[in-house]
């Protein structure tokens, strides 16, 4: 049986997570940059403030949390159990919020791309998400889509510190239940 944990200690757990450098970004530009991409982070200057955007190819990349942005056919997101009548709207306001910032991107004629937490883990997931960059980048013409042999251990790093992040948030999650319980008792 699982034991709820109190206010004071979920706040503190959704209080740590982080929104933005966070290690999915991180493995995101790892990846761009190793291939010879050059973006600027956080563009504050296009509509929901993209977490990578490469000004050269018009492209601007959103990397989304499973389940701070509801990424329903996602194993990472779980509707949470608890306070449902606040977190299921706060979800779905987020993904219409999503869809509307990346319609205006669109609208000023910018290439978006949305990039999820649970597609870093696989290299080739991810090469097929950035597919359109990438494709853009070598019809350009050499420079920018150049390959380096380091590139898979990078990002198999990066994975797995991503998963090391996650895991520590269900260890921090199982302690505070833990104390919890040690109080009630």
């Amino acid at each position: 049986m699982m034991v709820p944990i109190t206010t004071t200690s979920r706040s503190r757990i959704m209080s740590s997570c982080r929104g933005s450098d966070t290690a999915p970004e991180r493995a995101v530009r790892a990846y761009l940059h190793a291939r010879g991409f050059r973006f600027v982070l956080g563009g504050r200057d296009l509509p929901g403030r993209p977490d990578i955007v490469l000004p050269r190819h018009e492209t601007a990349i959103f990397v989304h949390g499973c389940f701070w942005h509801g990424h329903i056919p996602c194993a990472h997101y779980l509707p949470p159990m608890e306070n449902r009548a606040y977190w299921g709207p706060k979800i779905r306001g987020n993904r219409l919020r999503d869809r509307r910032q990346a319609r205006l991107d669109r609208a000023l004629g910018w290439r978006v791309i949305v990039v999820w937490e649970c597609e870093i883990e696989d290299e080739r997931v991810l090469r097929a998400r950035l597919r359109p960059l990438l494709e853009l980048a070598a019809s350009e013409g050499p420079g920018e889509a150049v390959l380096e042999p380091a590139i898979k251990a990078r990002l198999a790093i990066l994975a797995f510190r991503a998963r090391s992040a996650f895991s520590q948030g269900k260890r921090l999650l199982a302690r505070a239940r833990r104390d919890a319980a040690i109080s009630v008792a």
